[in-house]
């Protein structure tokens, strides 16, 4: 199956924290993907993983976990699991934690390039203890349910670096590198 691509390749929401390495999983991603077909992507948005989910219900959000990750994953002990529910002893898991630039540069040195990218102010479990279930399987912000990203989606397929010419990638190219350069500078004044 490794070596056939398909039309369509998709990945589930709350796939990503399972994963160590983004740049493998791109890799594979556009491995599997056919030259005409595209990529999907429904994942849950990184910045709300940031708060602690284990807080009493209320309406605030307490900074609990990092955003930005240094390689090592979070360790977890719990007595239930989405995929069996109550589980007799505690089990541990490991989660590692991507940001969204992390999520799509993958993608993107993985010559893929997007289509769209859309973010959504619901998502389909409880993720926080403040959100409300506004409908079955629908979870939001109680106060400010159209102000608070909790989900995104993507389409991407393969990128085809024939039909920009040479003179534009130059361009871009440079523009890039000039932008970096002054973000490394603005870096290196704090």
């Amino acid at each position: 199956m490794l070596d056939e691509t398909f039309d369509i390749v998709f990945t589930s929401a709350g796939v990503l924290c399972w994963l160590d390495d983004l740049d493998a999983w791109a890799q594979v991603v556009a491995k599997m993907l056919a030259p005409t077909g595209f990529f999907f992507l429904r994942e849950f948005h990184p910045f709300p993983s940031v708060f602690d989910d284990a807080a009493e219900t209320g309406d605030a959000l307490r900074l609990h976990y990092p955003y930005f990750g240094n390689g090592t994953p979070l360790r977890f002990e719990s007595d239930c699991s989405y995929a069996v529910g109550e589980m007799p002893e505690p089990a541990e898991s490991f989660e590692w934690p991507h940001t969204f630039a992390d999520i799509l540069n993958a993608l993107l040195k993985a010559g893929l390039a997007l289509d769209y990218l859309h973010e959504f102010a619901y998502c389909g479990y409880h993720m926080l203890p403040l959100l409300v279930e506004e409908s079955p399987g629908r979870w939001v912000h109680p106060t400010h349910p159209n102000s608070f990203f909790l989900q995104f989606s993507l389409r991407a397929r393969h990128a085809s670096p024939e039909s920009i010419p040479e003179r534009d990638i130059s361009e871009l190219r440079g523009f890039v590198k000039g932008l970096d350069s002054g973000l490394e500078r603005e870096e290196d004044r704090r």
